[in-house]
């Protein structure tokens, strides 16, 4: 593909303006801080999305590093091995695989953590389904928002394709076999999820770039994606891109810079098999977007549904940004938007070099698309 067209040393300087906003958003305690919710700022959720986000690319400079989010991650896991949003909330299955993923980019000094976050996870797959669950009824959700009984956090408690997804990752890449049983289950569930137009939609996440992305990951991964279905959401994403060479996932006018750059991950998964003049067009939009701080624009991407709903499209209304639930929240510090780009533009950068990924980003082995 001839992506040289997009100047390597604008993307540089992209990233370069990223990774310093980043730093300088460090919290003093090592961590990174996002999405004001009823339950505060996420910490540990969004310090792990943010390691291993900075991890395709060249490794960040810590500063500190006594204060490395490697070893911060270590010291918030609970008792029961998992990990949560924040300090305050109970422990969920998407932070726990968040951190894992997190933790996977580097020297395990402390094996048993990861063993114990692996049986956390495990137990929040739904055998009736096949999928992982964000909750299960012993991380205590229902207690901690004083619900009355499981039935007011039932929608909490269901299976998700987007965690199932990263869940999936997370076990893989911590030498889960693929072949067994329970990723079998998985694989079927986030199959028969798949809607008849190529992607997939969200229970947390607004629109479905997000989503599709993780799973299509996942499902490469454990080699059980063919080319004709991934060409399927490849020609349902350029079909879907606006004239700016952005996307708006969620069926609204604006582009937004998340639902891009996650759609252009999707792109490079395969780039041979995407469209060049598609990827180029997101990588001019990504770019032109950039602030003047580094950071890159952000929008209400984060939706948190009553607790007890199970089916999002029940919900008539959505509040943006406001301390409750049914609500779409905007990652407001524009940390988790900065991080997505930096992945998205680093994965950009390899191939552009036609290197390898980052010799210190562990990965799947001999991943491929089926005929």
């Amino acid at each position: 593909m001839n992506l040289d067209i997009i100047k390597s040393n604008g993307i540089k300087d992209c990233l370069i303006r990223g990774k310093q906003f980043l730093t300088e958003s460090r919290s003093s305690d090592g961590l990174w801080r996002d999405f004001k919710t009823k339950a505060d700022l996420s910490s540990e959720w969004v310090t792990s999305f943010v390691t291993y986000a900075l991890m395709h690319t060249s490794p960040p400079n810590w500063q500190n590093n006594r204060k490395m989010p490697f070893q911060q991650l270590f010291y918030r896991q609970k008792r029961n091995g998992g990990w949560a949003y924040n300090r305050q909330v109970p422990t969920d299955c998407d932070s726990t695989a968040w951190a894992l993923l997190a933790l996977s980019c580097c020297k395990i000094w402390r094996p048993s953590a990861i063993l114990r976050g692996i049986d956390y996870i495990r137990r929040h797959q739904q055998t009736t389904y096949g999928g992982f669950s964000t909750y299960d009824t012993y991380d205590g959700i229902g207690r901690y928002i004083q619900a009355p009984n499981n039935y007011w956090v039932q929608g909490w408690l269901q299976v998700h394709p987007s965690v199932t997804a990263v869940a999936l990752q997370a076990l893989l890449i911590h030498g889960e076999n693929s072949n067994n049983n329970s990723v079998r289950q998985a694989v079927q569930y986030l199959k028969n999820t798949k809607s008849n137009i190529g992607h997939w939609t969200c229970y947390w996440w607004k629109g479905y770039a997000y989503p599709t992305y993780q799973t299509l990951k996942s499902l490469i991964y454990t080699q059980d994606l063919t080319t004709v279905q991934y060409q399927e959401t490849i020609n349902f994403i350029i079909a879907n891109q606006k004239k700016d060479g952005g996307w708006n996932d969620a069926n609204e006018q604006e582009s937004e810079v998340f639902a891009t750059v996650f759609n252009l991950l999707t792109l490079l998964l395969f780039p041979q098999r995407s469209g060049e003049e598609s990827i180029i067009a997101a990588i001019k939009f990504i770019s032109s977007k950039q602030l003047s701080d580094g950071s890159w624009p952000v929008n209400p991407i984060l939706r948190i549904p009553p607790p007890m709903t199970k089916d999002i499209l029940t919900v008539e209304t959505w509040e943006v940004d406001k301390l409750m639930t049914g609500v779409i929240i905007t990652d407001q510090e524009r940390i988790f938007t900065t991080a997505a780009v930096i992945w998205g533009l680093s994965i950009y950068e390899v191939i552009y070099r036609n290197k390898t990924l980052i010799s210190n980003l562990p990965t799947i082995k001999n991943v491929k698309l089926k005929k």
